[in-house]
């Protein structure tokens, strides 16, 4: 998995510098995602890069659907206990 996050560093830093360096600076936190996210289909963006971005979305896309049974179950439970 190291691998991976390496290279996802290196790419980083050649594809989306400005994103990185304000990531870095907390100006705008996501940026860099979502600047890699954009770019994971160009040619010059390695496969180790590629499968970090793609795991990065998996694990967002999992927190998201998780937000949404939760609040899908307290609605439920609310209009339950209402009648």
């Amino acid at each position: 998995m190291t691998g991976a996050f390496d290279s996802l560093t290196l790419v980083s830093v050649c594809m989306c510098q400005d994103e990185a360096e304000a990531d870095k600076d907390d100006d705008e936190p996501g940026s860099l995602m979502s600047c890699l996210i954009k770019k994971k289909h160009y040619s010059d963006m390695n496969e180790k890069c590629r499968a970090g971005v793609e795991h990065y979305q998996l694990v967002c896309l999992s927190v998201h659907m998780l937000v949404v049974v939760v609040i899908i179950d307290i609605i439920s439970l609310s209009v339950h206990m209402q009648w």
